[in-house]
């Protein structure tokens, strides 16, 4: 068009990077609201847009599955964000929970999404991998984050959930089964769910649509490279 700006392939990308974060420190996390206006709740980083985003182009998934990607192997996390990118790409609408995991450093998949529309991020915000934190507390924190994810579907349509690292977070007791698998039996038909992590329960694999194990054949942990930014955070 005559007079239009050169497309500009950095400066494109502006739409999704979100406001100033509204934060407030309450009980065990952080939370963040994309839109200052919204209530901040207690426990989680929470990352989402403002109510009512995409109503009109919203898809729903007609029969939602359950997928587990489970094994040794490096890439769980890693597939499930990617299935949660594919979602968002077709107007789907995303609740990405991650549980056993630190609020900081920030991992790239959360710096890059944050924001995004249709997407809602919830943190627990107490690592493990590396760190020796109190068994209670980060029992607490599982259970609080995993109850306000089960909160957020049933008051939402979101068409794709993922729980990463649910699987561990079960395997170390930190969360009862029970729930879990009244969760797998309660959710809406159209919602499709992803549970990651090593140590999948049996009983889980037992209603899993889809189960993919991701064998540790090498790792490069195992030569003494740590975990690099950008490429296993």
């Amino acid at each position: 068009m005559d007079g239009a700006e050169p497309f500009d392939r950095v400066s494109s990308f502006d739409w999704f990077r979100p406001p100033q974060a509204n934060l407030s420190r309450e009980g065990f996390g952080i939370c963040f609201n994309q839109d200052p206006g919204l209530p901040t709740e207690s426990g989680v980083l929470h990352f989402g847009p403002p109510a009512g985003w995409g109503v009109d182009r919203m898809k729903q998934v007609e029969q939602g599955l359950i997928q587990v990607y489970t094994g040794e192997g490096k890439g769980k996390t890693t597939a499930a964000v990617g299935l949660a990118v594919r979602a968002l790409g077709q107007g789907l609408r995303v609740l990405l929970v991650r549980l056993l995991k630190p609020a900081d450093p920030p991992s790239g998949e959360v710096a890059f999404l944050q924001g995004a529309q249709g997407l809602e991020i919830l943190t627990s915000g107490l690592g493990v991998i590396g760190r020796r934190p109190d068994r209670e507390a980060v029992a607490r924190n599982v259970v609080e984050t995993f109850a306000e994810a089960c909160r957020r579907l049933a008051g939402a349509s979101f068409d794709l959930v993922i729980f990463d690292e649910i699987n561990n977070a079960v395997h170390r007791g930190y969360l009862p089964l029970a729930s879990v698998l009244d969760l797998l039996e309660n959710r809406p038909g159209g919602t499709e769910l992803v549970l990651t992590g090593r140590h999948a329960p049996a009983e889980v694999l037992q209603r899993a649509d889809l189960i993919t194990r991701l064998e540790a054949v090498r790792h490069p942990l195992k030569a003494g490279i740590a975990a690099r930014r950008g490429i296993e955070y």
